[in-house]
């Protein structure tokens, strides 16, 4: 491996910050400080020797760097990603994303329900606070989602 890589954290810490456009929100996908993912991105500002983001009280912007960087880093934890899952023994298993009020109001009682009737059918929720109803199936690890919306939800390439 050739040491001219960044470090990996600090690539991870840019990808989500850059897809959040937010150091706070980034922080809590990545279940670690704000401060913590600060400190990976001045790492690679370091590393690049240019700016990443564009800092304006509290809106932060790509740099023209980091837009150029970014599709090279999606690609790569996907392709990560795409790698890591044929070892994985998860067959039978759906892996489902919803909202944390749906989820605790509604979806939780009728889980509940689908796992007694249907014993052998294993179902992993991620409930996350959404902004907007949104899920990337190219970037995240979900089979489906349990949405909230008027129907008209974007294309995705899965």
């Amino acid at each position: 491996m050739s040491s001219r890589l960044p470090p990996l954290y600090a690539l991870r810490a840019f990808e989500a910050a850059a897809r959040h456009s937010s150091f706070t929100r980034a922080a809590d996908e990545l279940n670690i400080t704000q401060s913590a993912v600060s400190r990976h991105i001045r790492t690679l500002e370091e590393h690049f020797a240019c700016r990443l983001f564009i800092r304006n009280g509290r809106s932060l912007q790509l740099s023209e760097a980091a837009r150029l960087l970014l599709p090279g880093v999606r690609e790569g934890f996907g392709a990560l990603e795409r790698a890591c899952s044929t070892l994985r023994s998860e067959e039978g298993v759906l892996r489902m994303k919803a909202p944390s009020t749906l989820t605790m109001r509604w979806l939780l009682a009728r889980l509940s329900r689908f796992r007694h009737l249907q014993p052998g059918n294993e179902v992993q929720l991620t409930s996350a606070w959404m902004d907007v109803d949104h899920v990337d199936f190219n970037q995240e690890p979900f089979d489906c989602a349990v949405l909230l919306g008027d129907g008209h939800f974007p294309r995705t390439g899965r």
